[in-house]
Protein backbone atom coordinates (compact mmCIF):
# COMPACT_ATOMS: atom_id res chain seq x y z
CA UNK A 1 0.00 0.00 0.00
CA UNK A 2 2.94 2.26 0.57
CA UNK A 3 3.64 2.03 -3.35
CA UNK A 4 0.12 3.54 -4.15
CA UNK A 5 0.21 6.46 -1.56
CA UNK A 6 3.37 7.57 -2.67
CA UNK A 7 1.97 7.21 -6.52
CA UNK A 8 -1.06 8.72 -5.56
CA UNK A 9 0.67 11.83 -3.78
CA UNK A 10 2.96 12.26 -6.89
CA UNK A 11 0.16 12.71 -9.40
CA UNK A 12 -1.43 15.61 -7.04
CA UNK A 13 -4.69 17.17 -7.73
CA UNK A 14 -5.99 16.97 -3.78
CA UNK A 15 -7.87 18.68 -1.35
CA UNK A 16 -6.04 21.95 -0.90
CA UNK A 17 -5.96 22.96 2.83
CA UNK A 18 -5.90 27.03 3.73
CA UNK A 19 -2.88 25.84 5.48
CA UNK A 20 -1.21 25.34 2.09
CA UNK A 21 -1.62 21.69 2.79
CA UNK A 22 -2.68 19.31 0.09
CA UNK A 23 -4.24 15.83 0.44
CA UNK A 24 -5.61 13.33 -2.05
CA UNK A 25 -5.51 10.18 -0.27
CA UNK A 26 -6.58 8.84 3.17
CA UNK A 27 -5.90 5.23 3.61
CA UNK A 28 -5.66 2.97 6.85
CA UNK A 29 -4.97 -1.27 6.62
CA UNK A 30 -7.35 -2.05 3.09
CA UNK A 31 -9.97 1.65 3.82
CA UNK A 32 -8.76 3.75 1.09
CA UNK A 33 -10.26 7.06 0.24
CA UNK A 34 -9.52 9.53 -2.70
CA UNK A 35 -10.12 13.02 -2.33
CA UNK A 36 -10.04 15.95 -5.27
CA UNK A 37 -11.35 19.32 -6.06
CA UNK A 38 -12.10 18.75 -9.80
CA UNK A 39 -13.64 15.51 -11.30
CA UNK A 40 -10.57 15.65 -13.71
CA UNK A 41 -8.21 15.04 -10.82
CA UNK A 42 -10.27 12.57 -9.91
CA UNK A 43 -10.29 10.52 -12.60
CA UNK A 44 -6.72 10.94 -12.66
CA UNK A 45 -6.42 9.09 -9.38
CA UNK A 46 -8.69 6.49 -10.33
CA UNK A 47 -6.64 5.96 -13.48
CA UNK A 48 -3.62 5.57 -11.14
CA UNK A 49 -5.33 2.98 -8.69
CA UNK A 50 -5.72 0.58 -12.04
CA UNK A 51 -2.49 0.99 -13.32
CA UNK A 52 -1.37 0.12 -9.84
CA UNK A 53 -3.65 -2.66 -9.72
CA UNK A 54 -2.15 -4.28 -13.31
CA UNK A 55 1.07 -3.68 -11.36
CA UNK A 56 0.31 -5.46 -8.18
CA UNK A 57 -2.32 -7.99 -8.68
CA UNK A 58 -4.57 -6.24 -6.24
CA UNK A 59 -8.19 -5.78 -7.47
CA UNK A 60 -10.79 -3.14 -6.19
CA UNK A 61 -13.29 -4.58 -4.76
CA UNK A 62 -16.26 -2.33 -7.14
CA UNK A 63 -19.57 -3.43 -4.69
CA UNK A 64 -17.78 -1.88 -1.82
CA UNK A 65 -16.75 1.23 -3.84
CA UNK A 66 -18.51 4.51 -3.47
CA UNK A 67 -17.96 7.95 -5.52
CA UNK A 68 -19.56 11.23 -4.32
CA UNK A 69 -19.16 14.66 -4.98
CA UNK A 70 -19.95 18.15 -3.62
CA UNK A 71 -19.55 21.74 -5.27
CA UNK A 72 -19.40 23.26 -1.32
CA UNK A 73 -19.08 27.01 -2.95
CA UNK A 74 -22.72 26.52 -4.56
CA UNK A 75 -23.65 23.89 -2.54
CA UNK A 76 -25.08 21.85 -4.69
CA UNK A 77 -24.40 17.80 -5.66
CA UNK A 78 -21.67 17.26 -8.59
CA UNK A 79 -22.39 14.48 -11.10
CA UNK A 80 -19.47 11.45 -10.76
CA UNK A 81 -21.43 8.74 -12.16
CA UNK A 82 -19.13 8.45 -15.55
CA UNK A 83 -16.45 7.98 -13.29
CA UNK A 84 -14.65 4.85 -13.63
CA UNK A 85 -12.00 2.72 -11.97
CA UNK A 86 -10.89 0.59 -15.56
CA UNK A 87 -14.03 -0.24 -17.50
CA UNK A 88 -16.16 -0.31 -14.05
CA UNK A 89 -18.04 1.44 -12.36
CA UNK A 90 -18.68 2.90 -8.42
CA UNK A 91 -21.66 3.15 -6.49
CA UNK A 92 -23.35 6.66 -6.41
CA UNK A 93 -23.58 7.80 -2.93
CA UNK A 94 -25.45 10.88 -2.15
CA UNK A 95 -23.43 13.84 -0.67
CA UNK A 96 -25.91 14.07 2.26
CA UNK A 97 -25.89 10.57 2.68
CA UNK A 98 -23.64 9.13 5.61
CA UNK A 99 -20.99 6.43 5.23
CA UNK A 100 -19.11 4.25 7.53
CA UNK A 101 -15.37 5.32 7.48
CA UNK A 102 -13.57 3.39 10.37
CA UNK A 103 -16.83 2.95 11.96
CA UNK A 104 -17.74 6.46 12.10
CA UNK A 105 -20.90 7.50 10.38
CA UNK A 106 -20.08 10.76 8.35
CA UNK A 107 -21.21 12.16 4.92
CA UNK A 108 -18.89 14.07 2.70
CA UNK A 109 -20.35 17.61 3.83
CA UNK A 110 -18.94 16.81 7.40
CA UNK A 111 -22.43 16.30 8.56
CA UNK A 112 -21.93 13.80 11.95
CA UNK A 113 -25.69 14.07 12.74
CA UNK A 114 -26.33 10.23 11.80
CA UNK A 115 -23.20 9.26 13.86
CA UNK A 116 -25.12 10.99 17.13
CA UNK A 117 -28.57 9.65 16.42
CA UNK A 118 -26.89 5.87 15.99
CA UNK A 119 -25.61 6.54 19.68
CA UNK A 120 -28.45 7.86 21.15
CA UNK A 121 -30.06 4.90 19.28
CA UNK A 122 -27.90 2.11 20.93
CA UNK A 123 -27.82 3.66 24.35
CA UNK A 124 -31.20 3.50 24.62
CA UNK A 125 -31.41 -0.37 23.38
CA UNK A 126 -28.71 -1.34 25.89
CA UNK A 127 -30.62 0.81 28.70
CA UNK A 128 -33.77 -1.42 27.45
CA UNK A 129 -31.26 -4.46 27.76
CA UNK A 130 -30.45 -4.09 31.15
CA UNK A 131 -34.16 -3.62 32.72
CA UNK A 132 -35.38 -5.76 35.55
CA UNK A 133 -31.76 -7.17 35.67
CA UNK A 134 -30.67 -10.08 38.75
CA UNK A 135 -27.09 -9.51 38.46
CA UNK A 136 -25.88 -7.44 41.50
CA UNK A 137 -26.09 -3.36 41.76
CA UNK A 138 -21.73 -3.13 41.33
CA UNK A 139 -21.96 -5.36 38.60
CA UNK A 140 -24.24 -3.66 36.59
CA UNK A 141 -22.80 0.05 37.28
CA UNK A 142 -19.39 -2.39 35.73
CA UNK A 143 -22.10 -2.98 32.51
CA UNK A 144 -22.88 0.44 32.08
CA UNK A 145 -19.55 1.58 31.90
CA UNK A 146 -17.94 -0.81 29.57
CA UNK A 147 -21.11 -1.42 27.47
CA UNK A 148 -22.86 1.75 27.00
CA UNK A 149 -20.44 4.37 27.75
CA UNK A 150 -17.98 3.47 25.13
CA UNK A 151 -21.11 3.60 22.53
CA UNK A 152 -20.72 7.63 22.83
CA UNK A 153 -16.67 7.63 23.73
CA UNK A 154 -15.21 6.04 20.02
CA UNK A 155 -16.39 9.11 18.19
CA UNK A 156 -16.73 11.86 21.02
CA UNK A 157 -14.10 14.01 20.13
CA UNK A 158 -15.10 14.19 16.22
CA UNK A 159 -19.03 13.80 16.52
CA UNK A 160 -20.02 17.48 17.06
CA UNK A 161 -22.09 17.38 20.37
CA UNK A 162 -24.06 20.80 21.27
CA UNK A 163 -24.36 21.50 24.35
CA UNK A 164 -28.13 19.97 24.67
CA UNK A 165 -27.28 16.67 22.89
CA UNK A 166 -24.66 16.10 25.65
CA UNK A 167 -27.40 16.97 28.46
CA UNK A 168 -29.87 14.56 27.07
CA UNK A 169 -27.02 12.18 26.61
CA UNK A 170 -25.93 12.55 30.33
CA UNK A 171 -29.83 12.22 31.52
CA UNK A 172 -29.84 8.87 29.65
CA UNK A 173 -27.01 7.64 31.27
CA UNK A 174 -28.25 8.74 34.74
CA UNK A 175 -31.42 6.62 34.01
CA UNK A 176 -29.39 3.46 33.24
CA UNK A 177 -27.28 3.90 36.63
CA UNK A 178 -30.36 4.03 38.39
CA UNK A 179 -31.40 0.68 36.90
CA UNK A 180 -28.32 -0.20 37.69
CA UNK A 181 -28.29 0.48 41.29
CA UNK A 182 -32.13 -0.12 41.27
CA UNK A 183 -33.03 3.27 42.72
CA UNK A 184 -35.87 5.64 41.79
CA UNK A 185 -36.03 8.51 39.04
CA UNK A 186 -36.04 10.55 41.98
CA UNK A 187 -32.24 9.60 42.34
CA UNK A 188 -30.39 13.20 42.21
CA UNK A 189 -28.49 12.96 38.65
CA UNK A 190 -25.22 14.30 41.03
CA UNK A 191 -25.30 11.31 42.58
CA UNK A 192 -23.61 9.70 39.50
CA UNK A 193 -21.42 12.39 38.89
CA UNK A 194 -20.23 13.88 41.97
CA UNK A 195 -16.41 12.82 43.08
CA UNK A 196 -16.54 9.98 45.34
CA UNK A 197 -14.69 12.18 48.31
CA UNK A 198 -18.25 14.27 48.02
CA UNK A 199 -20.61 11.03 48.69
CA UNK A 200 -20.68 10.64 44.73
CA UNK A 201 -19.75 7.79 42.57
CA UNK A 202 -17.41 9.59 40.35
CA UNK A 203 -18.45 8.56 36.92
CA UNK A 204 -17.36 10.90 34.23
CA UNK A 205 -19.65 12.70 32.42
CA UNK A 206 -20.08 13.38 29.19
CA UNK A 207 -18.29 16.21 28.84
CA UNK A 208 -15.39 15.11 30.76
CA UNK A 209 -15.29 12.32 28.51
CA UNK A 210 -15.49 14.69 25.39
CA UNK A 211 -12.29 16.69 26.86
CA UNK A 212 -10.29 13.63 27.25
CA UNK A 213 -10.83 12.41 23.66
CA UNK A 214 -10.12 15.77 22.28
CA UNK A 215 -7.18 16.30 24.34
CA UNK A 216 -5.84 12.63 22.99
CA UNK A 217 -6.75 13.28 19.65
CA UNK A 218 -4.89 16.57 19.60
CA UNK A 219 -1.90 14.69 21.33
CA UNK A 220 -1.83 12.17 18.70
CA UNK A 221 -2.31 13.93 15.63
CA UNK A 222 0.58 16.27 17.18
CA UNK A 223 2.87 13.06 17.91
CA UNK A 224 4.47 13.57 13.97
CA UNK A 225 5.80 16.51 12.60
CA UNK A 226 4.13 15.84 9.55
CA UNK A 227 1.11 17.58 7.18
CA UNK A 228 -1.76 16.83 10.09
CA UNK A 229 -0.02 18.32 12.77
CA UNK A 230 1.00 21.33 10.55
CA UNK A 231 -2.40 21.79 9.13
CA UNK A 232 -3.35 21.63 12.70
CA UNK A 233 -1.29 24.14 14.31
CA UNK A 234 -2.54 26.15 11.58
CA UNK A 235 -6.16 25.54 12.44
CA UNK A 236 -5.16 26.31 16.56
CA UNK A 237 -3.80 29.75 15.38
CA UNK A 238 -6.33 31.23 13.51
CA UNK A 239 -9.29 29.97 16.11
CA UNK A 240 -6.88 32.17 18.76
CA UNK A 241 -7.15 34.80 16.24
CA UNK A 242 -10.76 34.67 16.15
CA UNK A 243 -11.28 34.84 19.77
CA UNK A 244 -9.00 38.03 19.89
CA UNK A 245 -6.39 36.54 21.73
CA UNK A 246 -2.70 36.22 20.83
CA UNK A 247 -2.02 32.68 22.94
CA UNK A 248 -3.75 29.44 22.92
CA UNK A 249 -3.95 29.98 26.57
CA UNK A 250 -5.41 33.87 26.82
CA UNK A 251 -8.17 31.95 24.60
CA UNK A 252 -8.83 28.83 26.93
CA UNK A 253 -9.21 31.42 29.93
CA UNK A 254 -12.04 33.49 27.51
CA UNK A 255 -15.27 33.34 29.21
CA UNK A 256 -17.61 30.92 27.21
CA UNK A 257 -19.72 29.07 29.05
CA UNK A 258 -22.69 27.97 31.01
CA UNK A 259 -23.14 27.11 35.12
CA UNK A 260 -25.74 23.80 35.43
CA UNK A 261 -26.38 22.38 39.00
CA UNK A 262 -24.09 25.08 40.62
CA UNK A 263 -21.00 23.96 38.49
CA UNK A 264 -19.29 25.95 35.71
CA UNK A 265 -18.81 24.16 32.85
CA UNK A 266 -16.80 26.37 30.27
CA UNK A 267 -16.54 25.52 26.32
CA UNK A 268 -13.59 27.06 23.89
CA UNK A 269 -11.65 27.11 21.07
CA UNK A 270 -15.17 25.81 19.39
CA UNK A 271 -14.67 22.52 21.42
CA UNK A 272 -11.33 21.83 21.04
CA UNK A 273 -11.03 22.61 25.25
CA UNK A 274 -13.73 21.61 26.98
CA UNK A 275 -13.05 22.04 31.24
CA UNK A 276 -14.79 20.09 33.94
CA UNK A 277 -14.64 19.43 37.57
CA UNK A 278 -12.54 16.22 37.94
CA UNK A 279 -11.70 15.94 34.17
Amino acid sequence: MNALIRWLESEGGGYKHSSGEEYNTLLFADDSTLLTESTKAMQKLLDTVERFSEWSGIRVNLRKSEISGYDFRNRRPIWVRDLTIGEGKMTYLEPMKAFKYLGIRVSITGDMREERQHIERETVKMIKAIDRHQYSPSQMHWAVQVAIIPIFRYSAALAGWTEKGIHALEKTWSRAFRQAWRTGKNTPEVTFWAPRKHGGLGCLSARAIVTQEVVGLMRQSAELGDDLKRAGKYELRRIVSEKGCTTLEAACRRPNGTERNGEKHETCMRGLSITHPGA
